[in-house]
């Protein structure tokens, strides 16, 4: 009678270890998925961050170039008002537009 008690003791400690055991797994498990789900997301906001810094240099340079542009068409108005044999008169035009 003793040594069947202490068998149906050994098998339920068993089955409450073996219980414990998935449990700890389990939480182990969904912790680590939730940090991966976490890291993830993160990920995605750098991205979206990175591309909407890069959009934005985009547009400065697309600013910096058309003014470049105008200062370089305004330069080669400049050259050739200096090549004319009138300056004077050149500058009087480009003064009155």
């Amino acid at each position: 009678m003793e040594q069947s008690k202490t068998r149906t003791y050994l098998k339920y400690a068993i089955g409450e270890i073996t219980l414990v055991m998935v449990g700890i797994l389990l939480a182990l498990q969904v912790s680590n998925w939730n940090e991966e789900r976490v890291e993830k997301q993160k990920a995605i906001n750098y991205h979206l961050r990175l591309y909407e810094e890069i959009n934005v240099a985009l547009i400065n340079i697309d600013e910096r170039v058309e003014e470049a542009k105008k200062m370089n068409e305004d330069m080669m108005v400049a050259m050739k008002v200096l090549k004319s044999k009138k300056p004077e008169s050149s500058i009087s035009k480009l003064n009155k537009d």
